[in-house]
């Protein structure tokens, strides 16, 4: 918000078909290259890393996308739900039917009902899509948001009262945050 009293969360889903535009990215040199934007629509996916396009490229794609002017974004890695969820202690999901994946890589293996997980069982909770619903991307989305909406009511709660917690949390954003 303008005001500074709360940020907006967006999630796209990394199949969505759209154009990318030509971006231009930062070289480890220090110079610039302009990398060449899709040919018609591909995956919004290939707006990172495909090609040396960087963070930017994602965030003219998302410009483009929606007709919003982007003044700043925060980009998290994979070891930042790791780190993360880790440093507040593990994060709360409730899941409605068990949630195994044998086969889809994740290894993830959680009971119906509430569960805390941190670490590495985190990530695989956010990468999973094998047993949900339509196992698609929008299912996948909807269990990240609920996931991140709890570790921010974690932070809130028991984290922010706690300078140690505190530290931890701080330490681990900045090491995992662009």
């Amino acid at each position: 918000a303008g005001d500074r009293s709360n940020a907006t969360v967006v999630s796209i889903p990394r199949d969505l078909m759209t154009g990318i535009p030509d971006c231009e990215t930062r070289q480890s040199d220090g110079s610039t290259k302009t990398i060449p934007g899709s040919e018609g629509t591909t995956r919004f996916n290939e707006s990172y890393g495909v090609g040396g396009r960087d963070p930017g490229c994602t965030m003219r794609t998302v410009e483009e996308l929606t007709g919003l002017d982007v003044d700043h974004f925060m980009m998290f890695d994979f070891n930042a739900v790791k780190t993360l969820s880790t440093a507040v202690g593990g994060v709360e999901v409730c899941l409605e039917k068990p949630l195994k994946d044998t086969d889809g890589g994740t290894n993830l293996d959680l009971p119906e009902g509430k569960s805390t997980i941190q670490g590495e069982e985190a990530l695989s909770f956010l990468r999973n899509r094998h047993g949900l619903k339509n196992e698609s991307d929008l299912d996948r989305i909807g269990m990240q948001q609920k996931f991140v909406a709890s570790m921010l009511r974690r932070l809130k709660e028991d984290t922010l009262s706690s300078p140690s917690k505190m530290l931890d949390v701080a330490d681990a954003a900045t090491k995992s945050l662009t």
